[in-house]
């Protein structure tokens, strides 16, 4: 067989020369390791020389970028700054932005608290939007825990109303009342909370032995205002005043996210009741 230029040998149809090339080189899709042949990124850009090449090109220069850096233990002041702006870090407390939940909509605010939280959130570093989230997350989580709580206290009132009633009859709010009296003028300011932290067992019991103290040691218009037989005394503006501050203290006074506030501004109106009553 000849083998010369002009021959039909093997070098003509098997050469390396450009009018042979395709025929000797392998696909790219017959060189990729049989591990890798069935993973999405692999399939994606294997298609030709050009898709492969592409791939990598991208990935070459996505890698090749710094991007957002996170500061070591020995970070600057400057560094953590840039850090922070980098996540969307307001430059300042004022530059968070809460929003109002469906459940509390039409609610008053209190700046004071959103102030001291935003400063919070500030400190920590954290993003406006993962602040917003954050905020509304956290007013729906208290708000369905004091809905939970009402919900608790409404259902041991409707307990307590409904033992006194089976014990007292229609006399209920009368013994209810005197022990109410009774309690007031002959404790402490700084009981007073204590009792209204009783449950409903031991508020009956002592609403009983008082109705029944009542009963047979004070004469019914000595107790309704008069001295007396029992010395029961009556309650003087110092007296009340010294209650009311007593109250105060309470940290549902001034919390009307608390479970107890509705409670504490009912007892505090009535205390007010009473000392302008004095003072008429």
């Amino acid at each position: 067989m000849a083998t010369g230029p002009n021959g039909g040998g093997g070098s003509g149809g098997g050469g390396t020369g450009p009018a042979g090339a395709g025929a000797g080189v392998p696909s790219l899709s017959s060189v990729i390791p049989e591990s890798y042949r069935e993973k999405d990124w692999v399939k994606q850009n294997t298609k030709d020389p050009e898709s492969f090449f592409k791939f990598v090109d991208n990935l070459n220069t996505t890698v090749g970028k710094k991007g957002v850096i996170v500061p070591g233990e020995k970070a600057t002041p400057e560094e953590i700054k840039a850090y922070h702006t980098a996540l969307g870090v307001p430059g300042n407390p004022d530059g968070y932005e809460f929003v109002e939940i469906e459940e509390l909509k039409g609610s008053k605010r209190i700046p004071e608290t959103d102030a001291a939280v935003k400063k919070i959130m500030h400190e920590a570093g954290i993003p406006k939007e993962s602040a917003k989230k954050l905020q509304a997350g956290f007013e729906k989580l208290m708000f369905q825990s004091h809905k939970k709580m009402l919900d608790e206290n409404k259902v041991l009132d409707d307990a307590f109303d409904a033992a006194t009633t089976k014990l007292f009859g229609d006399k209920k709010d009368v013994a209810i009342a005197n022990a109410k009296k009774l309690i007031s003028e002959n404790t402490p300011p700084e009981i007073i909370p204590i009792i209204d932290k009783l449950d409903n067992n031991s508020l009956i019991i002592l609403t009983a032995a008082l109705d029944g103290i009542v009963k047979k040691y004070i004469k019914e218009d000595g107790f309704s205002g008069g001295a007396g037989t029992g010395g029961a005394g009556t309650n003087t503006y110092e007296s009340l005043s010294a209650q009311q501050r007593e109250l105060m203290k309470n940290p549902a006074f001034t919390n009307y996210n608390h479970a107890d506030h509705e409670k504490v501004m009912a007892q505090n109106k009535a205390i007010m009741d009473k000392m302008r009553a004095i003072k008429k």
